[in-house]
């Protein structure tokens, strides 16, 4: 459920992923997104109200995340959040 993304600079990108309908609650300390794929969490927006991410945001089911990322990774953090 890719939504969109914006080349930064050079191999680096920030997309748009909507999380699965059955995608399991996980708080982002517990995801380690950072040391996964080398990638961070810009902004989380839910029910239309957009929220800045901490180590304590819970991401869930429909939610929609803004991800910083080098673009060759697009796939598999997608993937990750829609499966």
């Amino acid at each position: 459920n890719l939504v969109d993304y914006f080349n930064i600079k050079g191999d680096y990108t920030v997309f748009e992923v909507k999380t699965s309908p059955d995608f399991q609650s996980v708080n982002l300390n517990d995801l380690n997104l950072r040391d996964k794929f080398d990638a961070n969490i810009l902004l989380v927006e839910r029910d239309s109200t957009f929220i800045m991410p901490s180590r304590d945001t819970i991401l869930y089911a429909n939610d929609e995340i803004f991800i910083f990322s080098k673009r060759k990774d697009i796939a598999k953090i997608s993937s990750f959040f829609t499966t």
